[in-house]
């Protein structure tokens, strides 16, 4: 069986069990709770934390090897900075479609105020600091300034992706600006990282169709069927942004459009 029918599967398989005890045992039984707190919270859990514990490493080396593949941006001339302009343009042109879609369908807004309040008490802890965080945030001239990190381990323990993305293109032009010998070592190190990120994501997908079990069932069986819309129409716009994101951010090839 291939993996991502694993992971289909696996998702089937925890919602029906979740939707099972909740509507035959109850959201507060203590069988419901124990599989929650001690087998599919952890699970789901441990597989999240695997994705978010390779985020960092991978964008980096990934953003600063491609940089360094430029070779000599000097020499390079035009070619190297429009390939930077154009990175620059297609993540403006990603992030401006998510934000659109998001304030166009708005997903958030199909969750009923008593499922929303529900929610807010069960995971009131974790979710307080991210509203409030999301609140405060204007975008203007300051958000892009803030790009320009001034402490990427910083940046890398909050996730700060863009300041890590900015990081990795400034790490990446630096080396291009070295002599070959002296980059040398660097580019093995990033390119043995890059290698190294993928084999443990590779781990991380072997535990997915259990990983992705637990956390269906855990919202199943605390919620029933009130968030398996809501969840259905957000996972509906993010595969309309993925669609779009290739017609408007990337140009298609002059050859692939003639053929």
């Amino acid at each position: 069986m291939k993996l991502h029918t694993k992971i289909l599967l696996g998702l089937v398989v925890g919602a029906i069990v979740g939707l099972a005890f909740k509507f035959t045992l109850g959201a507060e039984h203590p069988v419901v709770e124990w599989l929650n707190t001690y087998l599919a919270g952890p699970v789901g859990q441990i597989f999240l934390s695997l994705l978010f514990m390779i985020v960092i490493p991978l964008v980096f080396a990934s953003i600063s090897l491609g940089v360094a593949s430029l070779g000599d941006l000097k020499r390079v001339g035009r070619i190297g900075v429009k390939t930077l302009l154009f990175f620059f343009l297609t993540m403006a042109l990603s992030a401006i479609i998510g934000l659109t879609l998001v304030q166009i369908l708005r997903p958030g807004t199909r969750i009923t105020p008593e499922t929303r309040a529900e929610m807010m008490a069960t995971y009131a802890a974790d979710a307080s600091s991210k509203v409030a965080a999301a609140e405060t945030s204007t975008f203007g001239i300051q958000t892009l300034v803030g790009i320009v990190t001034r402490n990427p381990v910083r940046s890398a323990v909050e996730l700060d992706l863009l300041g890590i993305i900015f990081f990795g293109i400034m790490f990446g032009i630096a080396l291009t600006m070295l002599t070959p010998e002296r980059a040398k070592p660097m580019i093995g190190v990033l390119e043995a990282l890059n290698d190294i990120v993928i084999k443990i994501v590779e781990i991380a997908m072997k535990l997915a169709p259990y990983g992705v079990a637990g956390l269906i069932f855990g919202v199943t069986s605390r919620f029933g069927w009130a968030l398996l819309k809501p969840l259905g129409i957000y996972v509906r716009v993010v595969l309309l942004g993925l669609l779009l994101h290739p017609v408007v951010s990337l140009p298609r090839h002059p050859q692939r459009r003639l053929a």
